[in-house]
């Protein structure tokens, strides 16, 4: 049986790492505030290009993080990609 990637699990994925990353509780991150305001760079913006592709298994812009700047916007992206890629 194949992974479900639904736009709620790749917002979880990408919470998970910002929290990390920045040392907040993922509950205090807004998903509809661009990634920038929580200080993601280029280098931890190409960080998590790597580990989507990855955990997703489909190619992905590295620029994703400013074409979709917000966490709400880049799941809704790669949800509509995984399921394109899937077809």
């Amino acid at each position: 049986m194949s992974e479900t990637f639904t736009q709620s699990r790749i917002v979880d994925f990408i919470l998970d790492r910002l929290a990390v990353q920045t040392h907040l509780p993922k509950e205090s991150i807004d998903i509809q505030s661009p990634l920038a305001n929580y200080g993601v760079d280029s280098i931890h913006a190409l960080s998590l290009c790597a580990e989507l592709e990855e955990w997703l298994g489909i190619e992905i812009e590295p620029t994703i993080a400013w074409d979709y700047p917000t966490i709400a916007q880049m799941a809704e992206f790669l949800e509509t990609e995984v399921t394109a890629a899937s077809r």
